[in-house]
Order: C-alpha cells, then sequence, then structure tokens
C-alpha cells in the first residue's frame, strides 16, 4: 500500500530534495509524494480530488493562509477527507503547539529535521491511522 503524502511548504527545493532523498522508497512504491507552495493551492488540489493520507505542512506558507488556517478550513470541509497531519517548521512555539491540537494535529517536527525521523513520523502515523 503506498502512503500518500501532500507537503505544504513555500520553500520550492523542498520538492527537489524530499524526491532525491526518498529516491528509493517513491521507485519502491512506499510513498507517493504531492506538493504545494501555498494553503490556497494545497486546499484546491485537495478540494478538486487530490485523495492523500497526510498532510505535511509548515506554519508560515506563501499566501496568507497560515498553516494552522488551513487545517481548520480542511476540517471544516466535508468533501476533504484527509485528517492526519504533521507539523514541520523551524517557528514552532507553545501557542503554535496549543493552536495545532486543538484543531487535531499531535505530530510535530522542527526544521531542519533528518529525513529518517520525517519517515518514521510519516509511517506511525500511517500505522496509527490503519488501526482505527
Amino acid at each position: 500500500m503506498t502512503i500518500k503524502v501532500l507537503f505544504v511548504d513555500a520553500e520550492k527545493p523542498q520538492e527537489r530534495v524530499f524526491n532525491q532523498v526518498f529516491k528509493q522508497q517513491l521507485k519502491n512504491g512506499k510513498y507517493s509524494f504531492y506538493f504545494s507552495t501555498s494553503g490556497k493551492e494545497a486546499f484546491n488540489r485537495l478540494l478538486a480530488g487530490l485523495e492523500v493520507d497526510i498532510i505535511v505542512f509548515d506554519t508560515r506558507l506563501s499566501d496568507t493562509r497560515d498553516g494552522i488556517t488551513l487545517i481548520k478550513k480542511i476540517n471544516e470541509t466535508k468533501e476533504i477527507k484527509v485528517h492526519k497531519f504533521i507539523l514541520c517548521s523551524a517557528y514552532i512555539d507553545s501557542i503554535i503547539i496549543a493552536d495545532a491540537v486543538e484543531n487535531g494535529v499531535f505530530n510535530f517536527l522542527n526544521k531542519p529535521h533528518e529525513a529518517e525521523d520525517l519517515e518514521k513520523t510519516i509511517d506511525g502515523l500511517y500505522s496509527l491511522e490503519k488501526e482505527v
């Protein structure tokens, strides 16, 4: 089973880096990655039918919609079925964590992070999803 992950981050080089770092996992079908550089783009893609298992997002995005606002909007939209999130940011403080938890985010990674940490977090969250 392929784990479908949408990354929402204003940093454009991320796609190239992740595709290189996870090259083997992508090749053998463990993962399928999708990338958006703004909350608006991510939301519109999901609303248009992009189906993913997990969303990895930053708190700071390139448009006016910050990551937490994006997650709130996703949770309020019944047409979007994904509700598994990982907050991955260099800007995590107690207020952001509290707001994230209030909106169903329980997995956090600080930037920069190791690829191994991201892989373990994605795999762990996906395993939990399948147990529920």
